[in-house]
């Protein structure tokens, strides 16, 4: 008996990565909430290995290493080979040789893309995940403005940090409802502000960027227009704590 098509037709060339992604995530089947975002090859050999990398609903990136990209080429073996690396987090179905071809074709046109998109491109993906998952909580009504400034840090000052430990249960499945990094969206301006740690936090261990440098940060992000801006702050009882934030603009604001 032959075996019927199940997935979509391939996109057409010339369709942006996020085109690619969901024809993917379709066909790959992560688990509920997850996505393909990246897919890389270490050469153009079958004998090279590649990595396959998804992203959970809260912005989690986890790498996937694959040795050899021979593995992908039937389709028990690509079955076998994803589950087995994601340890089940992708599991795709059975599939014509039609649609693993399909699937290939695919992989190899988003890795293509990924390769080709720009460091901005790249920088603006981190931060729109940054700011999706940005928590608002006792953070309305307040401005950066000078009227309003003194106010508006004392709130931030007051907040936990989302340092590592914030970010670890971010990630944990188990957790309901984490807090995120700290976003405020100015009551006067509709500029939005992140602390500058925080992002960094975002970045590193939920992102997954790895560790990256704070200049190295700072850097991607001016090349996008994000300006980091540092206040004084002085305690009623002595002492000053400067706070380093990032203005990343209001909404509608397009670079």
């Amino acid at each position: 008996m032959t075996a019927t098509r199940e997935l979509d037709w391939l996109p057409d060339h010339g369709e942006p990565p996020e085109t690619w992604r969901y024809w993917l995530t379709k066909a790959l089947k992560p688990a509920s909430g997850w996505r393909i975002e990246k897919f890389l090859r270490h050469g153009r050999q079958r004998t090279d290995s590649c990595e396959l990398v998804v992203v959970g609903p809260r912005g989690e990136r986890r790498v996937f290493e694959i040795p050899e990209q021979k593995l992908l080429s039937t389709s028990a073996s690509l079955r076998s080979t994803v589950v087995g690396v994601t340890d089940g987090l992708v599991r795709p179905d059975r599939m014509t040789q039609a649609e693993l071809e399909d699937i290939w074709i695919a992989l190899v046109q988003l890795a293509t893309v990924t390769a080709n998109q720009s460091k901005k491109d790249e920088t603006r993906e981190w931060l729109e995940q940054t700011v999706e998952h940005g928590d608002t909580d006792r953070l309305t009504d307040l401005t950066i403005t000078a009227s309003g400034r003194v106010r508006a840090l004392e709130v931030l000052l007051a907040r936990s940090k989302f340092d590592y430990l914030a970010a670890r249960k971010f990630t944990d499945p188990m957790e309901i409802n984490p807090r995120g990094p700290a976003l405020l969206v100015d009551a006067r301006t509709g500029e939005r502000w992140m602390r500058v740690g925080e992002v960094a936090t975002f970045w590193r261990h939920v992102i997954g960027v790895g560790e990256m440098s704070q200049p190295t940060i700072d850097g991607r992000l001016g090349a996008i227009g994000v300006r980091r801006h540092e206040y004084p702050f002085r305690f009623l009882g002595g002492g000053t704590r400067r706070v380093r934030l990032y203005r990343i603009g209001a909404a509608e604001e397009t670079e």
